[in-house]
């Protein structure tokens, strides 16, 4: 069976059209976003946080906004806190540093991503950005999810 040129290209641009909504979403499955704990230092009367982003993502994102809990040395919940990556076009890797108020960084021993309050851009909805999350801390507080 020999199939004409209209019925080929009307049979590419079906597989094509099918196509479309799977490639991105295959593409992007492999994309992670990247937070890192980078350092903490003392400053005044706070501990001073330095978090690095990245977005890995095939997809631009406008503002990704972090739940964290402080949890200090003896495992006791010390606060919760939001942190904010601002605009992350894709491949972007952006410092943000936050200073948390009456807090010293040698009381502190882990921070927990407790969850993905925005995840604005992409098509990724906050559990979306929450798993493709990749996690890292410092030498002397663990960063955990």
């Amino acid at each position: 069976m020999q199939l004409s040129l209209p019925t080929i290209r009307y049979l590419f641009a079906v597989v094509a059209l099918w196509m479309m909504p799977v490639l991105p979403a295959v593409a992007d499955e492999a994309g992670k976003i990247s937070f890192q704990l980078n350092s903490a230092a003392g400053v005044k009367d706070a501990c001073r946080f330095n978090f690095v982003f990245h977005n890995g993502v095939s997809a631009p994102i406008k503002d990704l906004v972090l739940e964290l809990v402080v949890f200090d040395r003896q495992n006791l919940v010390d606060r919760f806190v939001l942190v904010k990556s601002g605009s992350l076009p894709k491949g972007k890797t952006r410092v943000r540093q936050f200073d948390f108020a009456g807090l010293a960084c040698d009381k502190v021993a882990k921070l927990l991503v407790n969850e993905v309050k925005v995840c604005d851009g992409g098509g990724l909805e906050p559990e979306a950005c929450l798993a493709r999350l990749e996690i890292s801390g410092s030498k002397s507080i663990k960063l955990v999810k």
